[in-house]
């Protein structure tokens, strides 16, 4: 791909993250707050994986024969007064 081509690219991308965040986020808001909150869940995090590509979903699968270990550690942020 040429550089002009790729300059391009890049321009349509932003214009349609811009879009995602600005235009169409109304609309989503809307059509979101319709689901039931397990039908939100997954739907909100999965267009979080378009919105911030470094969030990305992961399913871990445990074998059947043993058991699925899960840590979650919740880290708050100290708030200035």
């Amino acid at each position: 791909m040429s550089r002009e081509g790729k300059k391009r690219l890049v321009s349509q991308l932003d214009k349609l993250i811009d879009d995602f965040t600005g235009v169409h986020s109304k609309r989503m808001n809307e059509i979101l707050a319709t689901m039931d909150d397990d039908e939100f869940s997954v739907t909100y995090f999965k267009l979080m994986e378009y919105a911030r590509p470094k969030l990305q979903r992961s399913e871990v699968v445990g074998d059947d024969d043993k058991t699925l270990d899960v840590n979650i550690t919740v880290i708050k942020e100290k708030v200035s007064e």
